[in-house]
């Protein structure tokens, strides 16, 4: 299943080690696409759109900064145009950002089967 994963790093919640934490606590069938990972396009905003056109799922990570970014806001247009199922995940402060862990996508796991 290719899961598109939308973030911000605005607010210094989402960064790499983070996203890696977070891809690493998806199932195996799965295969993100982190655009900080991912994405060596020259045309990055449609790369973007490409991923998310051909994705399964929109896998967003919703921190404090996360309806502010004007890329989050490109990246739910386009899976709502396109009818992804968009699952939003809360992350926040009160959350560890360095040992992201599976209990974390425990929401996430129910509703992606």
């Amino acid at each position: 299943m290719r899961v598109f994963i939308s973030y911000s790093t605005r607010d210094g919640l989402m960064d790499a080690v983070t996203l890696g934490e977070v891809a690493g606590c998806l199932p195996e069938s799965f295969n993100p696409f982190i655009d900080l990972f991912h994405n060596d396009s020259d045309d990055v905003q449609n790369r973007i759109r490409l991923e998310i056109v051909c994705c399964d799922l929109f896998l967003g990570l919703k921190s404090p900064a996360f309806f502010a970014s004007p890329w989050v806001q490109f990246e739910l247009q386009i899976a709502r145009l396109c009818r992804k199922q968009i699952i939003l995940l809360d992350v926040n402060s009160d959350a560890p950002t360095t040992s992201f862990s599976g209990n974390h996508l425990g929401h996430f796991a129910c509703h992606a089967n």
